[in-house]
């Protein structure tokens, strides 16, 4: 994900460019199906058919939860590098639908107007001195403050996290720059074609607009005071409910964490909103945009997941499945149907999200059809996908399928920063710290049987919503087939 820069090592950002990074970040967070092993871990193969797939062994942290609710996961390695990050709940999804735009402001106006302890000025001091960089994004409901220095600055980083957490002065004119880089980065930012048609259809899939549109009216922002900012602060960046992850050998971490946080209030978050757990009928929005050549079609599902223990077999067979239908590889069934044998879209894409805790999943595809190709390329959408359930992945495409997510297990292993937000990443979605071996395993050992039969629980009926950026006259009736549409300008 796209990180903007708080203070960075070396380079000065504008106000722009650092919005426009945190808006970039703000889609719901994809998963990346990599992981790494560790100081000589020893690989096991797994045969597949024909073929031989290495399974890592890797190394698990140690995630334990301090007296007032932060939960700390504590990865050590041998880099010489201190990678730690601060994730509070306090995202998109957790704004009031009054104040669109509220959490934006709020992360912006706390980075940059630091803490009582922590001023802009000393943090450019530590910056230049130390050679810290401090990064921030969003993502979905999640707040993610990254720290990067050199090992043995452990206490300063996590001191720094304290103050962030508990102690935001958010000076006034740190909360109009903050509104007005967001206002300015809205305009900009929000006339992104995908961007747009990504918003939309989380809009259509929360079913009625409890997902948070991504970008807000900036009418709306100049409305939000700071009186506002600090009444979310104080609500949201609280200890519980919030996680660091830090590259150090766990006991020393934590007993640092219990020193810095003792005292620290255990005041609990509200909840946020979320997607719901069972799709919807069928239903189509168009973002009209008279005249365009091309458009943006996207295809959304929410997916009804087992939850439970039943959570951690399904995620990787989901994983599968994606692979299956949309990779790098111009062999999967997306990438065969729209660029290779119809050549209707340069550009496909497609994420799966399955969440154990909050219990919350959906798919998600993009591809850039032309305008009278619309409809047409969601026919083809809607059929690749529900195919799934009749057509189940070859011995073929399940060995290349199972392949890609290892080999991308292997490509990050000897990255400490990507295992550890690798491993915070299911963390955060509520799998067990310990989870990544048990991923692993299961991906190997998935047979064609337990593919198949999840594809046929998620993929045979064609509940999908489809959301389109484009010129709505050249394609209206060919997508009407699909569902009620719902048609409003595209806000450019």
């Amino acid at each position: 994900m796209n990180a903007g820069r708080f203070v960075s090592a070396g380079r000065t950002d504008h106000r722009s460019q650092t919005m426009d990074r945190i808006i970039a970040a703000i889609s719901i967070m994809i998963l990346a199906v990599a992981v790494s092993c560790q100081d000589g871990a020893v690989h096991r193969p797994e045969q597949l058919g024909t073929r031989t797939v290495d399974v890592p062994a890797l190394k698990n942290g140690v995630l334990e939860t301090l007296d007032c609710g932060i939960d700390l996961f504590a990865l050590p390695d041998q880099s010489g590098l201190l990678h730690a990050i601060l994730y509070v709940r306090a995202g998109v999804g957790c704004e009031p639908h009054a104040r669109p735009g509220l959490s934006l402001v709020t992360l912006e106006a706390l980075v940059k107007g630091g803490t009582s302890a922590y001023t802009p000025g000393r943090m450019e001091e530590i910056r230049r001195d130390r050679g810290f960089s401090i990064s921030y994004r969003m993502a979905g409901e999640w707040v993610e403050i990254e720290i990067e220095a050199l090992k043995g600055d452990e206490r300063e980083a996590l001191t720094i996290f304290r103050e962030l957490l508990l102690g935001g002065a958010f000076p006034a004119k740190a909360v109009d720059d903050a509104k007005a880089a967001l206002s300015e980065m809205i305009g900009k930012k929000g006339k992104n074609p995908l961007d747009r048609t990504r918003s939309a259809l989380y809009e259509l899939m929360s079913e009625g607009g409890e997902q948070r549109n991504f970008f807000p009216d900036p009418g709306k922002v100049a409305f939000i005071t700071r009186s506002d900012v600090v009444s979310f602060y104080r609500k949201r960046f609280v200890p519980a409910g919030s996680y660091i992850a830090i590259n150090s050998e766990p006991s020393a971490a934590s007993a640092l964490a219990r020193e810095l946080f003792a005292g620290a209030a255990k005041k609990s978050p509200e909840a946020c909103s979320s997607l719901p757990e069972k799709a919807g009928e069928s239903s189509v929005i168009i973002l009209q945009k008279t005249g365009a050549e091309k458009a943006c079609l996207g295809i959304g599902k929410i997916l009804e997941l087992p939850g439970g223990e039943g959570m951690l077999k399904e995620k990787p067979l989901l994983d599968i499945l994606g692979e299956v239908l949309c990779s790098e590889s111009p062999l999967s069934r997306m990438n065969a149907e729209l660029r290779g044998k119809r050549n209707i879209a340069g550009n496909v894409s497609l994420n799966i999200t399955a969440s154990r805790s909050p219990l919350s999943g959906f798919l998600e595809a993009y591809a850039d059809p032309n305008a009278q190709d619309v409809g047409f390329a969601s026919y083809i959408m809607s059929k690749t996908l529900t195919d799934l359930a009749s057509n189940p992945p070859s011995v073929e495409e399940l060995e290349q399928a199972k392949g890609r997510v290892l080999r991308k297990i292997g490509r990050a292993s000897m990255n400490p920063r990507e295992f550890l937000m690798l491993n915070m990443s299911f963390i955060l979605q509520g799998f067990p710290a310990g989870y990544l071996n048990v991923y692993c395993g299961n991906v190997s050992g998935a047979d064609a049987a337990a593919v198949a039969e999840c594809a046929g629980r998620h993929f045979s009926l064609p509940r999908y919503k489809y959301a389109v950026y484009g010129s709505g006259d050249k394609f209206l009736k060919e997508i009407s087939v699909y569902g009620k549409v719902t048609m409003r300008g595209a806000g450019d």
